[in-house]
């Protein structure tokens, strides 16, 4: 308590932001069924200063597959395949990762790679399209 305000919060001794990551990646098919599962490889570069902890206590971020169509869009959590832990500062790292394509979408999508942080989801790559029938 200050001056008989309560304070909530906790303390961090710095911010990763998921702001300073591109990711490039190239989708193997342009049509995909419900439901499956895509392999994706891709190319994170962290054009910051500091590394990047993805499994941060404080400042945990996972990757998303964000589909886009005219009504908003949808996100899909990603499975990393080969353990990436650390995005390296000013360095590209090659990332693997599955994508399972949600039941629930069906037409024609824009699909785009992101980071989820506790402050919402950032857009960090190029926009493809993509069919799911």
């Amino acid at each position: 308590n200050i001056d008989n305000y309560a304070i909530d919060g906790f303390s961090a001794d710095s911010l990763q932001t998921a702001n300073q990551l591109s990711v490039v990646c190239n989708l193997p098919v342009n049509a995909v069924e419900q439901g499956s599962t895509l392999s994706i490889n891709a190319t994170v570069e962290n054009k910051s200063e500091q590394d990047i902890m993805l499994t941060s206590s404080v400042y945990p971020m996972s990757l998303e597959f964000i589909l886009f169509d005219k009504n908003g869009f949808t996100t899909t959590d990603v499975s990393l395949q080969n353990g990436v832990t650390v995005l390296p500062r000013r360095q590209k790292t090659n990332i693997v990762f599955d994508c399972k394509i949600p039941s629930t979408v069906k037409g024609e999508y824009t699909f785009g790679i992101g980071f989820a942080t506790i402050f919402g989801c950032t857009l960090n790559s190029n926009l493809k399209k993509i069919n799911i029938h």
